[in-house]
């Protein structure tokens, strides 16, 4: 079975070469297409069991945008995510959990709403 891991890895060689050809914006452009829109599978897919990824993936990202950013093993990954403005994968976590808790909340406002529309629609049928 491919993981999202495995998928991120086969990115290495292709980001280490696009680093010579592109400028920083366009390789920062390149993270979100390529990269995060991969982690962010994995955050959906894996939800149950998202600890268990995440050290893979979290390792995997660092080694990518230090690929991306032509910096050392050495490097401090802190520096090179405020650097570059990229969350980090735990980060991107609790993102994805604050867009649902949000997402949820307006789903329950608006069921409740329809409740209310409903009851007040029986009760006035009801009163008539």
């Amino acid at each position: 079975m491919i993981t999202s891991g495995t998928k991120l890895r086969t990115l290495f060689y292709k980001i280490q070469i696009l680093r010579y050809i592109l400028e920083r914006k366009q390789m920062r452009l390149v993270y979100f297409v390529l990269v995060e829109s991969h982690l962010g599978y994995g955050i959906l897919g894996w939800e149950g069991i998202l600890d268990v990824h995440t050290e893979r993936l979290q390792i995997t990202q660092k080694k990518i945008l230090k690929i991306m950013s032509n910096k050392t093993i050495s490097y401090s990954t802190d520096a090179l995510f405020v650097d570059i403005q990229i969350l980090d994968i735990c980060q991107l976590i609790s993102l994805e959990m604050c867009v649902r808790i949000k997402a949820e909340k307006r789903t329950d406002n608006a069921r409740n709403q329809y409740e209310k529309q409903d009851q007040q629609s029986s009760f006035n049928s009801a009163c008539e």
